[in-house]
């Protein structure tokens, strides 16, 4: 066990190694931990999944499966996700050994996470977008790493500067929404960190080396609480098995034997958990029984790739995990920045710069359905300015022409001279649109 700082290193470099595989041209992993294909397994986060579900009204069988193949690894390993896993954990981790340790305030005690997860999932269910997603910090570090960050990098800095003005692990400790969730399977996970007591000598060692705070463990170790760190803050990182010189924590599976309810120390914590639960079951059930969603922008400015549902519901299926950014084969698929507003995170083709081939692979890999499988896929419509065209000013090019995958149904000449588009035919792949001679193209694609 003294060895294990060292293995869980090494595990979180893995992880972080392994999601970084598409910039090496590794195909077997997709995605990010908002949802991912590890080596044809699909898998997502089931926050996600769920503000995905009651902000979008949708019910998507494989993202639920997906999501429950997670949860269910959780539901044995309980929190270790943010002690192993979770890239943004293992970041303020090491940022932590740059920060003195301090005194907590007293405030920091009645903040709960579970209320801003419940928060986050009501506001999801109004708004119609899945909040976290959008704004989630533990997906914007893969994100950065795998497509680049803009604005939204003050998201990180904000992070970092929860923890630099509050202490060690505030983040994580009060305010993180998707350690809330895995602290809820937590309290019912099979692994634990189990207390001897007959072999503690109460030297506080654990309480000081726990990353969570010594409230983990000093419940157990002075006897008021069940012989175990508390299940729902523990994240099963084995620093204090590590640090107990005398060998009385190790990991065990199951609860241990609760303390008898006269000795034990009061405690909301069961009823706030229940509580939180509650509230995100009233949103998932109140989803379904509004007609729609408030606030959404509805008007499409950026075309998407093919399959796409219409704006409101592709802004609130789409998971911002970039999968298919990553298996588009021409690169023509880039992901929103902070200034897209509620489009951050999500995909878009910029057609100038690289028209879409309709492969569909972007299709096959999306996790949500926001990208739909279609057999007539209509990414938009192709506009002609005839005022700029050449063909239409006398000059001879027939650029579009001859380079539309529809040539003769959705592009056609009059007098082999004079390009028409053809509203109904016209897939909106944007291929005119890239080869057009013309600076500032003389035909565009408008997005449906």
């Amino acid at each position: 066990m003294k060895r294990l700082p060292l293995v869980r290193l090494a595990v979180q470099v893995g992880m972080l190694g392994l999601f970084l595989l598409p910039l090496a041209g590794v195909p077997y992993v997709l995605g990010t931990l908002a949802s991912s294909r590890l080596f044809g397994v699909a898998l997502a986060d089931p926050v996600a999944a769920v503000e995905a579900t009651i902000a979008s009204g949708q019910v998507w069988w494989p993202l639920l499966l997906a999501a429950g193949l997670v949860a269910a690894v959780y539901l044995v390993l309980g929190r270790a996700f943010c002690a192993w896993v979770c890239p943004l954990g293992t970041l303020l981790e090491w940022v932590a050994r740059l920060i003195p340790k301090r005194r907590e305030a007293r405030w920091l005690e009645r903040v709960r996470p579970e209320a801003i997860l419940a928060v986050l999932l009501l506001g999801s269910l109004s708004l119609g977008i899945p909040l976290f997603q959008l704004l989630s910090p533990v997906n914007l570090v893969l994100r950065g790493l795998l497509f680049g960050l803009g604005l939204e990098a003050l998201l990180l800095l904000l992070v970092l500067g929860v923890d630099l003005a509050l202490g060690r692990k505030a983040w994580c400790r009060h305010f993180c929404p998707l350690g809330a969730f895995y602290g809820l399977l937590g309290r019912v996970a099979l692994l634990r960190v189990r207390l001897d007591r007959s072999a503690c000598n109460k030297c506080g060692a654990c309480t000081v080396r726990c990353p969570m705070g010594a409230g983990v463990l000093a419940g157990a170790v002075a006897g008021r609480e069940a012989p175990e760190a508390k299940p729902e803050l523990c994240t099963r990182c084995g620093d204090c098995i590590g640090a107990c010189p005398s060998s009385a924590l190790r990991f065990g599976v199951g609860a241990a034997a609760a303390v008898p309810v006269s000795d034990r120390a009061p405690s909301g914590g069961r009823r706030a958990a229940l509580a939180y639960l509650g509230a995100g079951a009233l949103a998932l059930a109140g989803r379904f029984a509004v007609a729609g969603p408030v606030g959404r922008l509805t008007e499409r400015t950026r075309l998407r790739p093919p399959g796409a549902m219409p704006e409101p519901e592709f802004l609130a299926q789409c998971l911002r995990c970039g999968q298919c950014e990553q298996v588009c084969p021409l690169g023509a698929i880039q992901m929103g920045r902070a200034s897209e507003g509620l489009s951050l995170g999500t995909p878009y083709i910029v057609a100038r710069e690289q028209a879409c081939n309709l492969c569909m692979k972007c299709v096959d890999v999306c996790p949500s359905g926001a990208l739909a499988p279609t057999d007539e896929p209509r990414m938009g419509v192709a506009e002609l300015d005839r005022e700029r065209c050449l063909a239409w000013n006398g000059m001879v090019c027939r650029s579009c022409f001859n380079n539309c995958p529809k040539l003769g149904e959705a592009l056609t000449l009059e007098a082999m001279q004079f390009v028409h588009v053809n509203a109904d035919a016209c897939t909106g792949c944007g291929m005119c649109e890239e080869v057009c001679v013309v600076d500032g193209p003389a035909i565009v694609v408008k997005p449906l």
